[in-house]
């Protein structure tokens, strides 16, 4: 599998694309800047493949829209690169489902210090974008909400955000294992 990944296999798991489902993942090791560089991956996709289908004589229907996904933590929903990238996604319509991983302590700080305690999905009604919260633990229903919002983001190119309460079963990083 990572023989066949974007990068052929010189980058580690961190990029979590379906390209036949035109689902373009994006993470990088500091989370908040995901939300900002997968405007610019599903633009730069979404154009080529608007081009490909104009050449072709064809129509870009809504079903080839390519569809971005940023994933980061509880901490970096308060980064302001979060925000910047939140707000791009809604001014330019770019189809991208943000995805808050929400372990209840960022890094090492609890969540009433991170951010006052509030419910994180309500982060998305400053950028006018539908969310849903769900318990992260539960394959069934976060595959279902990504799902719903995959498709609403898709059909109306227009972000979404997803909300998924979880909780950390090990370290941050190697210093705390």
């Amino acid at each position: 599998m990572r023989a066949t990944s974007p990068t052929g296999g010189r980058d580690p798991n961190v990029h979590f694309s379906d390209f036949e489902r035109r689902n373009i993942g994006f993470t990088v090791s500091d989370m908040a800047m995901s939300a900002g560089l997968i405007n610019g991956a599903v633009w730069r996709v979404n154009k080529a493949l608007s081009l490909e289908k104009v050449r072709a004589g064809e129509e870009f229907l809504v079903k080839d829209r390519a569809c971005g996904i940023a994933i980061f933590g509880d901490g970096a929903a308060s980064n302001g690169l979060t925000h910047g990238g939140m707000g791009l996604a809604k001014a330019l319509r770019q189809p991208v489902l943000f995805t808050i991983l929400d372990n209840q302590i960022a890094f090492r700080t609890p969540p009433r210090r991170e951010h006052g305690g509030i419910d994180l999905a309500n982060r998305a009604l400053g950028y006018e974008m539908p969310a849903l919260s769900v318990d992260g633990d539960n394959v069934f229903e976060v595959y279902l909400a990504a799902s719903l919002l995959l498709e609403f983001a898709r059909s109306s190119n227009h972000p979404a955000l997803l909300h998924a309460r979880t909780f950390r079963r090990c370290g941050h990083n190697d210093s705390e294992n």
